[in-house]
């Protein structure tokens, strides 16, 4: 299934996505400039682009739910013109846990905003992680294993192999 929700509409399917997003030939997978798919769990989403892609990404989820849980997605971002000018989530949840989340950024791809393996505005976030790998690789800003606002944090990690984060690394936030 190669769907993506667009941001704020009503998706009507009932599988996971696997979406590979170049830029060029995949610029439907956009909508407000995010990549989101259309259910909350079990994704694979991996971007990078190649050629001459001008059209600026915000953010991208692995897995996004007001409600309910979302788990075992992954997000890999690779690549020197893969740049993503907002925040990169592996699964995020408003009012569910977020578990079993990974992202990927390597081989020279950059975050502006921050990272997370998994956040929830009020429950629990565990076993996220987020791997970093390359010298060109660069996260402007934090970089989240997990976080929560209100419930549980545990078991998440961050690894970095050469990469450049500036500002904090939480292994687990809450």
């Amino acid at each position: 299934a190669l769907a993506a929700c667009l941001l704020g509409s009503v998706c009507g399917f009932a599988h996971a996505a696997d979406i590979t997003y170049n830029g060029d030939e995949h610029k439907s997978k956009l909508t407000g400039n995010d990549l989101i798919p259309n259910t909350p769990s079990d994704n694979k989403i991996t971007v990078e682009i190649t050629g001459t892609y001008n059209q600026q990404i915000n953010s991208v989820y692995g897995g996004k739910s007001d409600s309910s849980t979302v788990s075992n997605n992954i997000v890999t971002l690779t690549g020197t013109n893969t740049i993503i000018a907002g925040s990169v989530l592996g699964g995020s949840s408003g009012d569910g846990e977020v578990s079993g989340n990974t992202v990927a950024v390597q081989n020279g791809a950059k975050v502006t905003g921050s990272v997370y393996g998994g956040s929830s505005t009020s429950e629990a976030v565990s076993n996220n992680n987020v791997t970093l790998t390359g010298t060109d690789t660069s996260i402007t800003s934090f970089v989240y294993g997990g976080s929560s606002g209100g419930g549980a944090v545990s078991g998440n990690s961050v690894t970095i192999d050469n990469a450049t984060v500036g500002k904090v690394v939480f292994g687990g936030d809450s």
